[in-house]
């Protein structure tokens, strides 16, 4: 057990303490529950953009086929990696996947992105 002194030089830190902002023992901070609530959201959009179909734009001209990224205004290569979403816009990967991590919309529809379920690879001769 502590003695007197021993508390006595330890009461102005605890009264501190119990004056400050910071969590006692038994609370939950809110900044920590918000911060668990992104992580949660976070892994569920990228989970989601995993689901999206990927593949590649293809060697074969198409009337349909956009000719360059709708984000960063580059040609599509022909072997390069495209995700397709479920409006059938088609991104280079790289430039969707960024953006699905800020909006759950199409970037050229605003179409919502939703849950597909499990994951499906595109041909790359599908990928319009």
């Amino acid at each position: 057990m502590a003695s007197s002194a021993e508390w006595e030089r330890a009461r102005p830190l605890l009264e501190l303490a119990a004056q400050s902002d910071g969590p006692r023992p038994g609370q939950v901070q809110p900044d920590a529950v918000l911060m668990e609530e992104e992580a949660i959201r976070m892994v569920q959009r990228l989970s989601l953009i995993q689901s999206l179909p990927e593949g590649t734009s293809g060697q074969e001209p198409s009337k349909e086929r956009a000719s360059e990224c709708a984000i960063c205004l580059l040609d599509f290569t022909p072997e390069g990696p495209v995700r397709r979403l479920p409006c059938l816009h088609t991104f280079h990967r790289e430039c969707v996947d960024v953006w699905l991590l800020k909006a759950l919309t199409c970037p050229l529809c605003r179409h919502p992105v939703v849950w597909g379920g499990p994951r499906r690879d595109v041909p790359s001769s599908s990928v319009a």
